[in-house]
């Protein structure tokens, strides 16, 4: 497991100043957050949770927890199960799909 801990910086605002990551270091994703407000408190907790997908071979999330600690709330995100449309993996990207004018012509308003 690779820490990578972030901090705000000066002159901007956001509603974290700071957050570490935890990456799995074989998968390289992000598989838990700690989220801190401006006075430093730990304020939200960042899940996901990993399935492996043997067949391809892959490890990716099947569901994204979002818990905020302030008010016992919380955002449960992309489970999959039996009854979801599976993921596709097929997609094939290049670079060129990244570049701001592709992107801003795959955007949604």
């Amino acid at each position: 497991m690779w820490v990578a801990d972030s901090t705000l910086r000066p002159g901007t605002s956001h509603v974290y100043s700071r957050r570490t990551l935890y990456v799995d270091e074989d998968s390289w994703q992000i598989l838990a957050v700690d989220c801190y407000d401006s006075r430093g408190q730990l304020y939200r907790v960042q899940e996901g949770h990993a399935v492996n997908y043997y067949e391809l071979p892959n490890l990716w999330t099947t569901l994204e927890l979002v818990m905020d600690l302030s008010n016992g709330r919380y955002l449960a995100m992309d489970l999959q199960n039996e009854e979801s449309k599976p993921y596709d993996f097929s997609i094939k990207r290049t670079p060129s799909d990244y570049q701001p004018n592709a992107l801003q012509m795959r955007g949604v308003r």
